[in-house]
């Protein structure tokens, strides 16, 4: 009988995050949303970051999040958003993103954050809104999320590669968990990449210019 009892709390154990189990209070879900008119015909949408197979992501309607919300689960560490044209009216717009959170006995998430970067830069930090508890029927699991930030990564970059970075961060009360809690990747952060490609105006003046170029070459030659 006993050996039944442990196989099962064995069972149990592996089937229930880790962290669930052991940790205090954490983030064990993230993603970052973006809008743009070449992704999912505009509609908003969270990249997820960490992959949980299910519809925890899926925020509910209210004050900050705007449905409908479309979910990317093919994983936004390391995926391609695509090429951007800003001179032809192409956007890559942040509105947000969302965290999972856990808290177990007396330790409470006050709050939580999204941080991103472009190319190495200083992260900018945006605090999420509550959007939902007991996430799942879970006790304890909240979801926070924002939709209705407007702001355009493609403003001032450079034709050429660039680089999206992003982690989640939180707040606790401090009773059995660090004050603060995070998602990061192993710290990594969670990246992206996409390419902005120069304005027709910008290549209509280096087609003539290097035409100029080669003219000037051949009659120096000749």
């Amino acid at each position: 009988m006993i050996k039944k009892l442990a196989l099962g709390l064995l069972a149990i154990a592996l089937l229930t995050p880790a962290a669930h189990l052991f940790g205090a209070a954490g983030i064990f879900g993230t993603d970052i949303g973006l809008k743009s008119n070449l992704i999912n015909a505009g509609d908003n949408t969270f990249f997820e970051a960490d992959l949980l197979g299910d519809g925890r992501h899926a925020p509910i309607a209210s004050a900050n999040v705007t449905l409908p919300v479309d979910l990317n689960t093919t994983g936004f560490n390391g995926l391609n958003l695509g090429s951007f044209n800003p001179g032809a009216g192409d956007t890559l717009t942040f509105i947000g993103g969302e965290a999972l959170t856990f808290k177990n006995t007396g330790t409470d998430v006050t709050g939580t954050f999204i941080n991103y970067s472009i190319d190495g830069g200083g992260f900018t930090g945006f605090g999420l809104a509550f959007n939902e508890d007991n996430v799942n029927a879970t006790t304890g699991d909240q979801r926070w999320a924002n939709t209705d930030q407007t702001t355009n990564l493609l403003t001032g970059l450079a034709p050429g590669p660039h680089t999206l970075a992003f982690f989640t961060s939180g707040t606790t009360n401090s009773v059995d968990s660090p004050p603060e809690i995070f998602d990061s990747n192993g710290g990594a952060n969670y990246t992206a990449t996409f390419t902005v490609v120069p304005e027709p105006a910008t290549i209509l003046l280096v087609g003539p210019t290097m035409l100029a170029g080669l003219f000037y070459i051949r009659r120096r030659r000749s």
